[in-house]
């Protein structure tokens, strides 16, 4: 199976995400304890593949997938129930400082599946379905993944 890397939409494809996450918000995130990942910039609804960093002793790679649903914006970390801040495993004084001052939305994880084998990042590929050029580093945030139907690579 080979996957493509775009912020472009396409024809023919299932659009799913690509997103990058720190250890160790990736094994809350797949033990189910962190149920809300935090962004200043709304991520898409749907399937997500997760690339833990490098950064804070992960291994760089896609190590599973999630369902992302519920996406609700914030325009002040003050009016952010306590809820939505343990369900996201930081607290608040890291989202005041992480949004400095801008909107927060929180992204309702569904569904975690951490895989047996991680994937290397080069089996997802970047642009189109005519270019077909592996990644060779991770979206800094997140991007589009497309998976060509018929696609048995």
């Amino acid at each position: 199976m080979h996957y493509y890397c775009s912020k472009e939409s396409g024809r023919g494809v299932d659009k799913t995400a690509l997103t990058s996450i720190q250890p160790p918000h990736t094994d809350n995130i797949f033990s189910g304890r962190k149920r809300v990942e935090w962004r200043t910039k709304p991520m898409p609804e749907g399937k997500h593949y997760c690339y833990e960093t490098k950064n804070g002793g992960g291994c760089g790679m896609v190590i599973g997938e999630y369902t992302v649903s519920n996406v609700k914006r914030f325009d002040t970390v003050h009016e952010i129930s306590e809820t939505y801040i343990s369900l996201g495993c930081v607290p608040r004084d890291f989202l005041v400082a992480y949004s400095r001052g801008r909107a927060l939305y929180a992204h309702l994880i569904l569904f975690p599946r951490r895989y047996a084998q991680p994937v290397e990042i080069s089996t997802f590929s970047k642009y189109g379905f005519e270019n077909r050029i592996p990644l060779t580093r991770p979206p800094q945030s997140w991007c589009y993944v497309y998976k060509t139907k018929g696609d048995n690579k």
